[in-house]
């Protein structure tokens, strides 16, 4: 009940994401460093064991709620840390959402010869490795020009073996 009253509390305030120390944030493109943070929705098997989600996410916020006892072992409260972000992704967030809104301006950097880096961090099964799929996969679709299917006369510079091309335009012959 706790966690639910403080995401309702949350959603009902301003959002501050446009403003950093009195003055307007600078937008992604004209960052150095972005924190961008994602959360994972939690696996059947942690709800089917009682698991409950202790994080909570506004567009550039994420929050960790911890029960704590108080100092008479008594009772308990909620305390909610909350860490402030350039950008922060709920659970229900796609790769796609992802991409287009932290990874597209540095596409666009290496695509006009600049150098751009991600930085992945997190908990052994905390999503890592599946946003790092898409956003290779991402960025191989922005960057990279189509390429034809193996065997289809492909130019030499295509990645296909060539055994495969060989293959294709020249059978062998019994």
């Amino acid at each position: 009940a706790a966690i639910r009253e403080w995401r309702e509390e949350i959603n009902s305030r301003k959002p501050l994401s446009h403003v950093r120390g009195g003055a307007v944030a600078a937008s992604s493109e004209q960052r150095k460093v972005l924190v961008v943070a994602r959360k994972r929705p939690l696996f059947p098997h942690e709800t089917g064991r009682g698991d409950f989600d202790v994080v909570s996410t506004t567009p550039s916020t994420m929050a960790v709620h911890l029960c704590m006892m108080n100092p008479d072992l008594k009772g308990m409260f909620m305390r909610h840390h909350e860490f402030g972000v350039g950008m922060a992704f709920g659970e229900q967030s796609s790769n796609g959402q992802l991409c287009d809104e932290a990874i597209k301006p540095l596409l666009r950097n290496v695509a006009n010869g600049g150098a751009s880096t991600v930085f992945m961090y997190g908990q052994t099964g905390s999503g890592k490795t599946h946003t790092m799929a898409g956003i290779e996969e991402f960025a191989a679709s922005l960057l990279l020009p189509p390429q034809p299917p193996c065997g289809t006369s492909p130019p030499s510079d295509t990645p296909c073996t060539a055994a495969s091309h060989t293959a294709t335009t020249h059978p062998p012959t019994h």
